[in-house]
């Protein structure tokens, strides 16, 4: 299963590599997450920053309200938006999309319809203006993370962020988000409102990383170890010094053992004694 991630993830470098080849110097605000064609479809979410009722969200982006989550982020009160996301070609750019659609009004704009109702994060494929009174297909941005654990969230960067702000909002690590965006994170620490950025956010969690021991903690284990090192030492020394005794004793008669306790206890006596 490593290995085949590993896969997954070197063939989705490559070919948004390549993309990142044919952009300008200055990057846009977002970057399509690159995809093979024959990659399979993944459920992402699309975090939705607007101030949009649950009904609302449903209508614009075709989903069930089920599919909407309740996210907070400082005192404002967000969504997240679950969609199948899958790898298309929109117009010679092939990339992961999730597709709905939006009924075109007069005087409707794509970017002012991006920022307004889809939090920025439309992919313009056919110009700034829509034909009036149609229904438009908007491409929206999303991707896949090949690992189990993760889902791929299409976050829209906004006013007083951070990466560890946002890493924190969305169950991510700093360092998964920099790897995943790295054409927009040139710059380490620099991220500016509006950017459109994929974090692979955990579904339970940040996993705990397995710290290492601190100084206090190693001293004691390797006091503790020595102390055992030592006991054993004793043990065998006592060990050597009774199978000494006992060879001793073995070839000795019964009346040369007994002769020996006797002085024994005899000399304990006169040490033990309050004149010695």
């Amino acid at each position: 299963m490593a290995s085949q991630n590993s896969i997954f993830l070197l063939i989705i470098l490559c070919t948004h590599m390549l993309m990142i080849l044919t952009l300008s110097q200055n990057p846009p605000n977002e970057i399509p997450f690159a995809c093979v064609q024959q990659s399979t479809q993944c459920k992402s979410r699309l975090y939705q920053h607007n101030p949009l009722t649950k009904n609302n969200i449903s209508a614009l982006y075709s989903v069930d309200i089920s599919q909407i989550q309740n996210i907070t982020h400082g005192d404002q009160h967000h969504h997240l938006v679950t969609v199948p996301c899958s790898c298309k070609n929109v117009n010679n750019t092939v990339a992961y999309f999730y597709d709905t659609v939006y009924s075109v009004k007069l005087g409707d704009i794509l970017s002012d319809v991006s920022d307004e109702f889809y939090s920025g994060q439309t992919w313009d494929d056919q110009g700034t203006r829509f034909k009036v009174n149609t229904n438009a297909t908007i491409h929206l941005l999303c991707g896949c993370t090949g690992s189990e654990s993760q889902i791929m969230v299409t976050y829209t960067v906004q006013e007083m962020d951070t990466l560890p702000d946002i890493a924190n909002l969305l169950s991510a690590e700093v360092s998964e988000i920099e790897n995943v965006n790295k054409v927009l994170l040139r710059n380490p620490g620099f991220i500016k409102v509006g950017w459109v950025l994929y974090v692979p956010m955990y579904k339970n969690g940040v996993p705990p990383s397995p710290s290492p021991l601190t100084s206090k903690k190693r001293k004691e284990v390797v006091e503790a170890t020595g102390d055992k090192c030592r006991m054993y030492n004793l043990f065998v020394q006592v060990t050597s010094c009774l199978e000494l005794v006992f060879n001793e004793f073995s070839n000795m008669s019964h009346l040369e053992v007994t002769h020996h306790l006797d002085m024994y206890s005899r000399n304990n006596s006169t040490q033990m004694s309050p004149g010695a």
